[in-house]
């Protein structure tokens, strides 16, 4: 087996590409690239760690998968160096890690091991060290390009882009599904307008003045129509698709939305989760896998809403909210392609069964761990999850004091709603049973209670988790995400346990010293 390196860099003038291997490999005429040469040099072709959130845990925040590359750039005994990585840009560029059986394969038999972005190269006297992060961190960038211009600067402007001095170079908000309570943002002082969402809203449900409701006007199909038009006091005009409105009046106090994003059945996460990717560049089937996500709608198509408002954000963090929101996550598999699923044991293992005669040295080399969540894996008797928020907290006096309905001070005067799931009996067996807490965005008390419930099914039993090594071969096709036997003679496993795969900490087979050591898998268990 021979592993071949390929990634791009700027050389401070162009942008090229460089091929590295185990052993030299040279492609054929016929081949694309064809005549090509991949010089010996690669070391250690790769060790890199992934998993579904955080290590060890099976909720909150998703981080990018990490590793190295090392490659030799001493003289190769005929006065060649490879000196010339160490001025090389390779920040945020892809690099792609191939197999092959021997030198003598054909290019066309080789399998992609690995495909994501580089951090950056260190260089010492003797190796190049390439930094590597799997493709979450291609979604490490502002979730929002289009900045205020800061232009609109007297009346006669016909546009909403803010003023120097308050909204000049910030991003404008966005939004998604359903949003309650959602601060507009002045645009234009001049004209009253003020701006909820630049992807467009499906409907404005209410628009509030100090949390008393302004009546529905005329709907324009621009800016410059909104900004022109002539509106009554107590009322406001709308541009759905700029997501504006335009006062009839100044505002006697915060201005705040009901909004909806999406047509009916498109405001579940995974479905918003889609329009975020596209948004970002990324393309069904090649950068992430659509049919998981249509699997996860039809698993889960509570409505949720998330909107982001002025302030700069990354799209990872924000779809890490949205997905986590219905217990599911995304981890990128070899090929670099944006895989999805569900934090969920009930589902038909994969027939992967891992035991004494495939974990590498037998089971004395596994390690039973305490879970990396909330109570350390402790059972809970009581699981809450947040829904509905509010995205503009308000004082319930002063809501009062503007005859609001109590309704709307009961809602605006709390960020969350939470739905509760119990099971009393638990503390009687466990004196420490814990009380859990999930964040969501999820629009409705029902489908919120629906999602404790389920959770309480996950966390309201002893979980664990094991990490257990294999030799790289027997790894393969093994991915994020999928459901696995683990079985053992202890702890309860001869019969086989089903477990799911939430971390992998890969190292290559590389050179070590005058020889080589063998590739090796860790799978980070939970179940």
């Amino acid at each position: 087996m021979i592993y071949l390196v390929e990634f791009q860099a700027h050389d401070g003038t162009n942008v090229l590409t460089e091929r590295f291997a185990t052993d030299g490999y040279n492609t054929r005429p016929s081949d694309t690239p064809a005549n090509t040469h991949w010089e010996a040099r690669v070391i250690n072709p790769g060790a890199y760690k992934q998993s579904v959130f955080d290590d060890g845990t099976t909720s909150g925040e998703a981080r990018a998968g990490y590793g190295f590359v090392e490659i030799a750039i001493g003289d190769d005994g005929v006065g060649n160096t490879a000196d010339r990585l160490a001025s090389h840009a390779v920040d945020g560029r892809p690099i792609t890690i191939f197999a092959l059986d021997s030198i003598f394969a054909q290019w066309s038999s080789r399998t992609v091991v690995f495909r994501g972005t580089m951090e950056q190269i260190e260089v010492d006297w003797t190796k190049a060290t390439i930094r590597i992060r799997d493709r979450l961190e291609d979604l490490a960038k502002p979730i929002q390009p289009t900045l205020y211009a800061g232009t609109t600067t007297d009346g006669t402007k016909i546009e909403a882009e803010g003023q120097k001095d308050d909204l000049k170079g910030k991003p404008k908000p966005l939004a998604w599904g359903v949003n309650r309570n959602v601060p507009g943002v002045m645009s234009n002082r001049f004209r009253n307008v003020y701006d909820f969402a630049a992807n467009g809203v499906f409907a404005f449900n209410a628009v509030r003045d100090r949390g008393v409701s302004l009546t529905a006007g005329t709907d324009y199909a621009t800016t410059a129509a909104l900004v022109g038009a002539t509106v009554s006091a107590g009322q406001y005009a709308t541009c759905k698709a700029t997501g504006q409105i335009k006062l009839g009046s100044p505002a006697a106090g915060e201005i705040t939305a009901d909004i909806v994003e999406g047509a009916a059945g498109q405001r579940s996460a995974p479905k918003i989760a889609r329009r975020i990717l596209e948004s970002a560049g990324f393309v069904a089937g090649t950068d992430f896998a659509a049919d998981d996500l249509d699997a996860l709608h039809a698993l889960q198509a509570a409505e949720v809403g998330i909107w982001i408002g002025a302030e700069q954000r990354d799209v990872l963090p924000a779809l890490t909210l949205i997905l986590d929101s219905i217990g599911a996550y995304m981890a990128p598999d070899p090929l670099g392609v944006l895989r999805f699923g569900r934090i969920d044991l009930s589902g038909t293992p994969s027939g992967i069964v891992l035991d004494e005669t495939v974990i590498l040295t037998g089971s004395s080399s596994i390690q039973r761990l305490a879970t990396g969540d909330d109570r350390n894996g402790v059972p809970a008797w009581q699981v809450t999850v947040q829904y509905a928020p509010s995205w503009l907290v308000q004082d319930a006096d002063a809501l009062s004091q503007a005859n609001t309905t109590a309704e709307l001070r009961a809602f605006a005067s709390e960020e969350y709603r939470t739905a509760v799931a119990k099971n009393e009996a638990l503390k009687t067996i466990h004196l420490r049973a814990a009380e859990l807490t999930f964040g969501s965005l999820m629009a409705t008390e029902a489908d919120a209670l629906a999602e404790a419930s389920r959770r309480l099914g996950i966390y309201g039993v002893r979980r664990e988790r094991y990490q257990v090594p294999l030799h790289a071969s027997q790894a393969q096709g093994i991915r994020l995400g999928q459901i696995v036997t683990l079985k053992l003679p202890r702890f309860g496993l001869d019969a086989g346990k089903p477990m799911l795969v939430i971390g992998l900490d890969v190292t290559l087979p590389h050179r070590s010293g005058e020889g080589t050591t063998a590739g090796t898998v860790v799978l980070d268990l939970f179940g």
